[in-house]
């Protein structure tokens, strides 16, 4: 037996507000106007606060500088990159890093979890998905060619990890070598985030070449044996 068909809903004509949408486009776009007259206010204000911000924290006559950066191919010829709770840009910083002087050492301390494109979904159950992202990261600077050092900050946060790179692992001497292959190995690294957030969302990934299945642990075994 068939159940009851729905009733149709009711459509009735609403002369008023037909005459308010037919006579109201100029109104509308006033509104649009205004609206985006007010953000653009609060954006400069927020401009003027970061302004604000890096003058207090200025040391000396030098002042903090802020600008927008693009991980792919930014290096920098400084000591020290700091990433504190620095969210997309983590896994990218040991990159710019390894892209930037010889000298170039850097510090993350994580917070958010994000891999190269995706948010980090992997969580091994018997370490947590915190401590998961930390071995994520430690992998990824092994095989940028750093030595890494673990330390947990007295910090009142439960994400209070910091990775720190204070020297490579290769001499000076293969520092262009390394720097030549760096393409490559991005390429890698950004490709295998791709491949893990396909098979999340369980597409395929039949057409991808054999050798970007190569696991991280298996890219840092052969460039520690390469340059031992």
């Amino acid at each position: 037996m068939q159940g009851k068909r729905a009733r149709p809903a009711m459509i009735s004509f609403d002369s008023t507000e037909r005459r308010e949408f037919v006579t109201g486009f100029h109104k509308r776009k006033n509104a649009r106007r205004a609206e985006a007259v007010e953000q653009q206010k609060k954006k400069e204000r927020r401009a003027k606060i970061r302004e604000r911000k890096a003058d207090k924290f200025a040391l000396g006559p030098e002042r903090i500088r802020l600008e927008e950066i693009d991980p792919t191919c930014a290096a920098y010829d400084v000591d020290w990159i700091i990433g504190n709770h620095s969210d997309e840009l983590t896994p990218w910083i040991p990159l710019i890093a390894a892209r930037s002087s010889y000298r170039t050492k850097f510090m993350l301390l994580p917070c958010c979890f994000h891999d190269f494109t995706h948010k980090f979904a992997q969580n091994n159950i018997k370490l947590g998905q915190y401590k998961t992202y930390i071995t994520y990261l430690e992998k990824i600077c092994q095989a940028l060619g750093f030595e890494i050092d673990v330390d947990v900050l007295r910090i009142p946060s439960t994400k209070n990890v910091a990775l720190v790179a204070r020297r490579r692992a290769y001499p000076v001497e293969c520092y262009a070598e390394r720097l030549a292959a760096l393409p490559e190995l991005q390429r890698q690294l950004v490709q295998a985030s791709m491949l893990k957030a396909k098979k999340r969302a369980g597409t395929s990934t039949s057409e991808a070449p054999p050798e970007e299945e190569v696991s991280f642990s298996r890219r840092v075994a052969q460039s520690s044996h390469k340059h031992r």
